[in-house]
């Protein structure tokens, strides 16, 4: 298993091959990423999350996974399964992070001159996070 386990949250009607030919580009193309076959503890009902997901060995091939993840349409968001717990990533713009009431609750990852990847602990900080940051200022 690698430091982190991204799993994409694919559309309900997608299935296992269609998830897996989207995954398997990056398996191929990153000495370190791999799959694995370890269940996301409390999958959302209304999505699909494929039964091998991402283990991603560095951080920054994580964002970047990620990021390039979230522009396919048919998936509506990912989990990320660290070293410690289950973390809930969002990538939001620079100018929102003034808008967080408690920005101790999160982990912040600079992605470029204008964004942010925001990494909560908890789903209640991630909803905090969409309750707070307007859909404008998120990805």
């Amino acid at each position: 298993m690698g430091a982190f386990s991204l799993y994409p949250l694919f559309e309900a009607d997608v299935d296992e091959e269609a998830a897996t030919a989207i995954l398997d580009p990056y398996v191929e193309a990153y000495s370190d990423v791999t799959y694995e076959t370890e269940p996301l503890a409390d999958p959302p009902e209304d999505a699909f999350v494929p039964k091998e997901t991402l283990s991603i060995e560095t951080l920054d091939t994580f964002v970047e996974l990620f990021e390039d993840l979230l522009r396919y349409p048919k998936i509506e968001g990912a989990r990320l399964w660290g070293p410690s717990s289950e973390r809930f990533p969002v990538i939001i713009q620079h100018s929102a992070l003034q808008q967080l009431s408690d920005p101790d609750l999160y982990e912040f990852h600079a992605l470029d001159d204008r964004r942010t990847m925001v990494v909560a602990e908890s789903e209640l900080e991630f909803r905090r996070i969409h309750e707070e940051i307007p859909p404008t200022s998120r990805e």
